[in-house]
């Protein structure tokens, strides 16, 4: 997995596209911090990429785009969150989601 320097602030300009080259991970679960895409997230080829994502028990999840809208991720992996919010569509193979916080919601 390949790490995503400054994950704690990651936040796309909106209407630009994230496209994924391998496995990318963010993980700001250290902190609790949010994980925000305010854009679509895309594969670079259909199936060979995954996003995995970690917010923590208190951080919260929001992709407004769609995900894997152009080339369909591989898997699309939520290990800790305080809930997540996916606004478009999402296209993977495998969605895994484990450890959300209780009480909160993951909306498609």
């Amino acid at each position: 997995m390949s790490a995503c320097p400054r994950a704690s602030m990651l936040s796309a300009a909106s209407g630009v596209l994230m496209r994924l080259d391998a496995m990318t991970g963010i993980d700001t679960s250290a902190g609790n911090g949010d994980i925000a895409f305010s854009a679509a997230v895309d594969g670079t080829s259909v199936g060979a990429q995954s996003l995995a994502l970690n917010a923590g028990t208190a951080g919260t999840v929001t992709v407004t785009g769609a995900v894997g809208g152009n080339a369909a991720l591989n898997t699309l992996g939520i290990t800790q969150s305080g809930g997540a919010t996916f606004q478009g569509a999402v296209n993977a193979a495998t969605i895994a989601i484990q450890n959300t916080a209780a009480g909160q919601t993951v909306a498609f």
